[in-house]
């Protein structure tokens, strides 16, 4: 290992989902709280070319969506998916002690991969060396066309890959029996601005798109709240707002004079779900706006440094546990330089998370994000 530690996350999710525009504006907003709060100490970086490369573009793109002559026109977001695996690379660091970093490698592959069983065991290898996977779900197809008011949209499953997902996860995610490893697992909604209302609350649905993602990945939910898992896996949903003032209106192609719901009334892709999702601006949005864009990275900063603080106060009783923290990503990290000045900033990034309201809800806690 070099000078820096590192830290892999895997963007998991179908094609068009969203999962570079997390990143970049994920790396925005968390400079920008970085900024706000200085003496936290901390800054982030690009820590490549092809990385700063391609979060300039995605910003660009953002912000293309907002000039003068296509304002007022819908628009498709995320309309230049991924098309290879990439590797993005950030660093963060401490101000006064530039030689204590942490790096985070954020895995994203094309969604196609999903559907691809020539693409399946390099999959399964990007999860095996994974210590967190995000799973980014496109939440107007969640939401959007249920047959009841309780039900998931009827094109979730085709477009999300819920059931296949929940199925990788629990088969090549795993926590060894015996260990006292940790794994995270975040929940991730995006494109959910049509959804917050927080000028008319009894229009607002985020608690509803919660329900919903429980919902849809129940399986899976199940599996890591169940006898020892819940021990294993920090679990949490967290939706963001990417642009926070573009909402979905309507997938192309719809008769808004149509009353049974026909596919015909849409334009529908090969596999099944309408593949132009029309998205329309607020009326005062003149740039991107982004919202809690920054939790997403922040849980993963707490993970590592709540782990690493659990670690470091353990009292094994058993000889394997002993033999096997010295081989743990938290012992590892507990040798870095600046590892100390890192863990005392622990408390305060934990006070910067969101935990709760507005979909929010941490589902297992075993490094005590919500507090002791």
């Amino acid at each position: 290992m070099g000078k820096n530690f590192e830290i892999n996350v895997m963007m998991f999710g179908g094609r068009r989902s969203g999962k570079t525009s997390i990143l970049a504006a994920m790396k925005e907003c968390v400079d920008q709280v970085f900024r706000d709060e200085q003496e936290l100490g901390l800054s982030i970086s690009s820590l490549d070319f092809d990385t700063m490369k391609a979060l300039e573009e995605k910003n660009q793109e953002l912000h293309l969506y907002y000039s003068e002559k296509d304002r007022d026109e819908a628009f498709t977001p995320d309309n230049n998916p991924t098309q290879s695996q990439r590797v993005y690379q950030f660093g963060i660091q401490l101000v006064n002690k530039p030689s204590a970093k942490l790096q985070m490698n954020f895995t994203d592959y094309p969604g196609e991969w999903l559907d691809n069983s020539s693409k399946f065991e390099q999959l399964k290898e990007i999860m095996e060396k994974t210590d967190i996977i995000m799973i980014a779900i496109d939440t107007p197809y969640l939401m959007e066309e249920a047959r009841t008011v309780d039900a998931i949209g009827r094109y979730n499953e085709p477009k999300n890959f819920t059931g296949r997902i929940a199925d990788m996860v629990k088969e090549n995610f795993v926590v060894p029996e015996g260990s006292i490893r940790k794994k995270m697992i975040l929940f991730v909604p995006l494109k959910c601005e049509k959804y917050y209302n927080q000028r008319n609350l009894s229009e607002d649905r985020m608690e509803e798109l919660n329900v919903k993602v429980k919902k849809a990945y129940e399986k899976l939910i199940t599996f890591i709240t169940q006898g020892e898992n819940k021990d294993r896996y920090e679990c949490a949903i967290a939706p963001i707002f990417t642009l926070g003032n573009a909402r979905f209106n309507r997938f192309a192609g719809n008769d808004t004079n149509a009353s049974d719901g026909s596919n015909k009334y849409y334009i529908m892709n090969a596999k099944g779900y309408p593949d132009k999702p029309l998205y329309s601006f607020d009326i005062d949005a003149t740039e991107p706006a982004p919202e809690y864009c920054e939790q997403p990275l922040l849980y993963t900063l707490v993970f590592l440094l709540k782990w690493a603080e659990q670690t470091k106060t353990r009292k094994p009783g058993l000889l394997g546990s002993i033999l096997g923290m010295a081989d743990t990503m938290a012992s590892r990290f507990l040798k870095i330089p600046g590892a100390k000045d890192f863990a005392d900033r622990s408390e305060f990034l934990r006070s910067k998370l969101k935990k709760e309201g507005d979909g929010y809800e941490i589902i297992c806690d075993p490094l005590k994000f919500k507090g002791v």
